[in-house]
């Protein structure tokens, strides 16, 4: 079962052919017709060798992703996976093998994923059955996406003790994860998209296999230009040669190949030579080619949370202690919100909390009611940090503060949108369920970030807006704390609804402040 698109250029510390080039197909497993699949396999493969391809990757394992392929495992039919991949071998195709995929470790349309331990109970019996034949290992596509980095790890631990093989890492674009030592090699899948994504992921690649040396891994590119035509991809992964790329690989977007029974596989023969001179004697293709890579913005990575502690609460007092959750490491993006509900305006003071770096965002008083002040500062995480104390003007009325933390924000411009407090801050009264203001934010991926102070009210349940994710919540009579978020995939007007909340109240009062985290650069 093939699937992906791999390329093992000149890596240097293994002997790979030089420009090793492969595509994607459904290359049949289960002989359900036989005669018909054994032609179909024979055309696939020398259509592949007429390209010039020279390996091929398999799945061991699609169960949990039926509607990608046919749902299928091999763990348990060693034999049936020497024969497809013996056949792959004699006609001149190196066979590499993801062992397993995303969906099966997703509790998803029904299916069950099996225990970690039962997955290395099955490899014990596979992989040894079959690892004369196979040239690389991956423990699973876009394991990023469904494995946990410890559960990554004891499964790539585990194969380690069954194969002296190269064993990869699958990764989806954005989440560069350097796994224990048992990982020799890095797969790097861009997300899908449309050509135009292309110049800015090649941009990328320098700096990734830069990335890729210090820590000694053997990197392969995925996905580079998806869904645009064979030649284009062609005449890219030139250009990335001559830019001083090593290595790269790139899945076929448009060509046609022969339905299961036919014994050609479609498509036209390329002529693979020319069409790589052809560049070279083109010098407006070529300009053309450098301008878009050497003029575009960096991609950017995926904003995660990291954590936040229940909201300290000390009562009437001058200062609030909130604590940084444990999970929190260097570069991590730290966003407090303190509160007071004061009987006098006074200030927060702008001492780095208690002399610690934190930067204070802004401040804002409302002087009806409980007199609801609210506080935002930020800082990047240094390594070892202790909790912060904030200092209040007055001790009279309640206090409370929140960290919430984050991983991948920009660490030169957090923001996304500059604060205006006209336009990001809402204060009303007696509505159980106020809502937030609206922002436009302006980088695809933007993280909105919403939080607030909410007195006079027990709630019965803490609810965010429609399509936010609650992040930090307390339930306490004079002072709510909340903060909620939201992935905007693409920039432009973001208009929260109103809360969900469940409760009692009484006159409730409330502030709300609508920011928005800008995510990083893949490279900095």
């Amino acid at each position: 079962m093939l699937t992906d698109f791999l390329t093992l250029g000149e890596a240097g510390v293994r002997p790979y052919a030089e420009w090793r080039k492969t595509t994607t197909l459904y290359y049949p497993v289960i002989d359900e017709n036989p005669e018909a699949f054994l032609l179909s396999r024979a055309g696939q493969r020398a259509t592949l060798l007429a390209r010039n391809y020279t390996d091929i990757v398999f799945y061991a394992d699609n169960r949990g992703n039926p509607a990608v392929l046919p749902e299928f495992s091999l763990w348990d039919d060693p034999d049936t996976f020497r024969a497809r991949a013996q056949e792959c071998i004699d006609d001149g195709l190196s066979v590499h093998v993801f062992l397993s995929q995303k969906g099966l470790f997703e509790a998803v349309n029904g299916h069950v994923p099996p225990t970690i331990a039962e997955v290395k109970a099955a490899w014990s019996t596979f992989v040894p059955a079959v690892d004369d034949l196979v040239t690389t290992w991956c423990v699973c596509l876009e394991g990023n996406r469904s494995l946990t980095d410890d559960e990554h790890n004891e499964l790539g631990a585990h194969l380690r003790t069954l194969t002296a093989k190269p064993i990869a890492g699958h990764f989806l674009g954005g989440n560069w994860i350097a796994l224990g030592p048992w990982m020799t090699d890095i797969w790097y899948q861009h997300k899908f998209g449309s050509g135009s994504r292309t110049p800015w992921i090649l941009k990328s690649y320098p700096g990734l296999l830069e990335k890729a040396a210090e820590r000694g891994l053997v990197f392969t590119a995925f996905e580079y230009n998806h869904q645009t035509t064979e030649v284009v991809s062609m005449l890219l992964g030139k250009l990335l040669r001559e830019l001083g790329v090593t290595s790269f690989g790139n899945g076929i977007g448009e060509v046609e190949w022969a339905p299961v029974g036919e014994a050609i596989g479609g498509g036209p023969v390329i002529d693979l030579a020319a069409i790589l001179d052809a560049i070279a004697s083109d010098d407006l293709l070529r300009a053309a080619l450098e301008a878009a890579i050497c003029h575009v913005p960096d991609p950017v990575g995926e904003i995660t949370f990291v954590g936040a502690d229940v909201p300290v609460m000390p009562g009437k007092v001058a200062t609030v202690t909130p604590t940084i959750h444990a999970s929190a490491v260097a570069d991590d993006f730290m966003v407090a919100l303190v509160t007071k509900s004061a009987q006098a305006n006074s200030e927060w003071a702008d001492d780095g909390g208690g002399g610690n770096g934190w930067v204070k965002l802004l401040e804002y008083w409302n002087g009806g009611g409980k007199n609801r002040e609210v506080a935002i500062y930020y800082k990047l995480h240094n390594g070892s940090e202790i909790n912060p104390t904030f200092t209040h003007g007055i001790a009279n009325g309640r206090t409370g503060g929140a960290i919430c933390v984050f991983r991948g924000v920009d660490p030169t411009t957090p923001w996304d949108v500059i604060y205006d407090e006209g336009l990001h801050v809402k204060s009303q009264t007696n509505l159980t369920n106020p809502t937030p203001k609206a922002i436009t934010t302006v980088t695809d991926g933007a993280r909105v970030f919403i939080l607030g102070y909410l007195t006079d009210y027990t709630l019965g349940t803490h609810g965010p807006s429609a399509g936010y994710i609650l992040r930090v919540s307390n339930n306490h009579n004079d002072a709510n704390l909340h903060g909620a978020t939201k992935k905007i995939a693409a920039a432009g007007v973001e208009t929260p609804g109103p809360l969900t909340n469940s409760g009692s109240s009484n006159g409730e009062e409330s502030t709300f402040v609508t920011l928005a985290l800008r995510p990083a650069a893949v490279i900095e």
